[in-house]
């Protein structure tokens, strides 16, 4: 059997830099759920090896986002997590880091320093250019 750091290893290669999109998405959750699970003697994937593959999934967003993202999604180290709550977890967190390198993206942009927030004036500008004026 091997060690868990090393079938999360694994797990998240098969994951990383996929997108929600990905011709194979199905075919590659799969392969990483029943490679992730072999760590347990018992049927499934325990919380917080399902945990550690969120946190490695997201390792690249800002901090404060990443733990308020975590406090939705992890589970507690002695549940067993379905293939199901596994696929929902999985493809929100490649959507979140889709998300957060779109944000950047659009930061680096706008030439707009601080990642963290955008100007007031520059939002309202924009929720007003797309037809969506409710700030």
């Amino acid at each position: 059997m091997e060690c868990e750091t090393n079938l999360v290893a694994k797990a998240v290669y098969l994951l990383q830099d996929m997108t929600v999109y990905h011709p194979a998405v199905e075919e590659r959750l799969l392969k990483a759920y029943s490679t992730i699970c072999q760590y347990s003697e018992e049927d499934g994937l325990t919380g917080d090896i399902y945990t550690d593959l969120l946190v490695k999934l997201i390792a690249d967003s800002p901090a404060y986002q990443k733990e308020n993202f975590l406090q939705h999604l992890q589970c507690h180290s002695s549940e067993y997590v379905s293939f199901d709550v596994f696929r929902s977890g999985v493809l929100t967190s490649l959507l979140f880091n889709q998300f957060v390198s779109e944000v950047k993206l659009l930061f680096s942009n706008l030439c707009i320093e601080n990642y963290d927030s955008a100007p007031t004036f520059l939002c309202k500008k924009s929720f007003k250019k797309n037809g969506k004026m409710s700030c």
